[in-house]
């Protein structure tokens, strides 16, 4: 884990690049550059090597270099690195930090370049395909995911693979690349962080307990999947589906925050 001092400073920084940013101020990039820069300096300093704890780290790395080369180039390619970090994050819970070196280090090498042609849908897929590879299909989910914090997250994993299955098809019939780049953020990215990060990270980070997720502990990952799906096809009936998708995100969202003030912080003595 970083330091207190590191994580305040890549906290700041990102706040910093985020405003620079979205206001277009002309060192919006140098902020960025130094955030990069920063995090790839402690990663390689302590959290990188050939253990299993450390080997999944190495997609992350990847995706920091992505995230240089997109904040340079604009446009949705930053959408690479919370993948790349995504895929870190999944072959830690489910369990599979241990190496496979051959589609592990492709994926890794490849992931700066296809940021590069990115608005290619020919990218597109294959940033897919690579990505379900190295994510791989789960033979099952153990007792792990049986708490109320992680009930959700065999359909969200489930639902997220499926997600990367449809933006390949898609990719590869001619859909607008915008539309693919939306089931890329909202049906995988939204759907596997609302059945990970949000019940199991954060809860463990800011040692916050909470009594329920959801309504039945496991239909949020659902709702977004669905708004996905409704988003990328909302040419079949566009005020219809349009409507649809933006009603069920902000149900996820309304359903996030009463499960968060149904909890309360734990006290760490």
């Amino acid at each position: 884990m970083p330091s207190p001092f590191a994580s305040l400073l890549i906290g700041a920084l990102t706040i910093t690049w985020f405003i620079t940013y979205v206001v277009n101020l002309w060192f919006n990039y140098a902020v960025g550059l130094a955030l990069v820069t920063y995090y790839i300096l402690l990663l390689i300093y302590r959290g990188l090597g050939k253990m299993p704890l450390y080997w999944p780290n190495i997609f992350f790395l990847s995706g920091l270099i992505s995230l240089g080369l997109a904040m340079y180039m604009g446009g949705s390619r930053l959408v690479v690195f919370p993948i790349a970090s995504i895929v870190s994050l999944i072959r830690r819970v489910e369990g599979r930090q241990r190496p496979n070196y051959v589609i592990d280090i492709l994926y890794s090498a490849s992931l700066p370049i296809i940021t590069y042609f990115l608005n290619y849908q020919i990218s597109l897929a294959l940033l897919s395909l690579l990505t379900l590879m190295v994510i791989g299909i789960p033979r099952r989910f153990g007792q792990a995911f049986k708490t109320v914090y992680s009930r959700a997250y065999p359909i969200g994993s489930s639902l997220g693979r499926a997600s990367l299955i449809i933006v390949l098809i898609i990719s590869l019939v001619g859909i607008p690349t915008i539309d693919v780049f939306h089931m890329l953020f909202l049906g995988f990215i939204a759907v596997i962080m609302s059945s990970l990060c949000i019940p199991m990270l954060i809860p463990g980070i800011l040692w916050f307990s909470m009594r329920f997720y959801g309504m039945f502990d496991y239909e949020i990952p659902i709702i977004l999947f669905i708004s996905a799906l409704a988003r990328t096809f909302y040419f079949v009936n566009e005020q219809f589906l349009i409507a649809i998708s933006v009603i069920l995100v902000i149900i996820a969202y309304v359903e996030i925050a009463i499960s968060y003030l149904s909890g309360s912080r734990i006290k760490v003595l």
